[in-house]
């Protein structure tokens, strides 16, 4: 039995476990809420769906809060380490490769779609089931050796939310810090990050520099309600442009 065989074989042996419970009434629904964002690796990738489910029925099923999964060279790149005992987890891609059909030489698929027209039709295309193992972050030392790491994250996500204005006709006449247009745009930039942070399982603070611009907002709010709709209208705007470009990259 291959690797990636075993990989398959634990992979239906979770979802018979899911199935049953779901038939015992243990379990409401497929996933419960306590998975938190979509899995992704520590570069911020998501996973494709199928190992996108099993992942997150992984954290599931460990109590895993965070679903960021590192490969052990990864970890080990980072100058962090996998915890003794700790157990690796399968995850399942497709590995495509043309065949010749006269000497079964194999090339890349990059190789393959340089090819000409009149040798084309000597290959023929394939694809195999492949397997690696990944760990999740909290079975590393990387929270102890990359602390900022998730730090890190959530500025990436600001920032992201501050990139979209140009692209959704936000106000983009110059600003200057502490005028009115700055804080509603970090305002847009702070509920922006936070929301995408939500879907992929972060919580996001307040950046330090926003802190003075607290009590602006509230009153903002309070005098003018339709402030922080109009506010609200660009941070969906904002989410959904991010949401989309990152799907488009997976």
């Amino acid at each position: 039995m291959t690797k990636t065989d075993r990989a398959v074989e634990r992979f239906a042996a979770m979802m018979i476990e899911t199935i049953e419970g779901l038939e015992q009434g243990w379990r409401k629904t497929w996933l419960t809420s306590s998975a938190s964002g979509r899995p992704m690796n520590a570069s911020g990738r998501e996973y494709s769906r199928m190992n996108e489910f099993f992942l997150t029925l992984h954290c599931i099923g460990k109590g895993y809060e965070l679903p960021v999964f590192v490969t052990f060279n990864q970890c080990r790149d980072m100058g962090a380490q996998v915890k003794k005992g700790e157990k690796s987890f399968p995850v399942l891609f497709w590995n495509s490769y043309a065949k010749n059909k006269k000497t079964g030489e194999n090339i890349t698929m990059q190789e393959y779609n340089q090819l000409d027209k009149a040798s084309v039709g000597e290959w023929r295309t394939a694809h195999t089931l492949r397997s690696y193992d990944v760990f999740n972050v909290e079975q590393t030392t990387l929270a102890e050796v990359k602390p900022e790491m998730i730090a890190a994250l959530a500025c990436a996500l600001h920032e992201m939310a501050h990139s979209t204005g140009k692209h959704l006709n936000r106000e983009d006449k110059a600003r200057r810090f502490g005028d009115k247009e700055y804080g509603r745009e970090e305002l847009v930039a702070e509920l922006t990050a936070a929301m995408c942070g939500n879907e992929l399982g972060f919580t996001t603070a307040v950046r330090e520099n926003n802190a003075a611009y607290l009590s602006t907002w509230l009153k903002a709010i309070k005098q003018e309600p339709s402030f922080l709709v109009s506010v609200l209208a660009d941070v969906s705007k904002a989410t959904s442009f991010i949401d989309e470009r990152l799907q488009a990259t997976a």
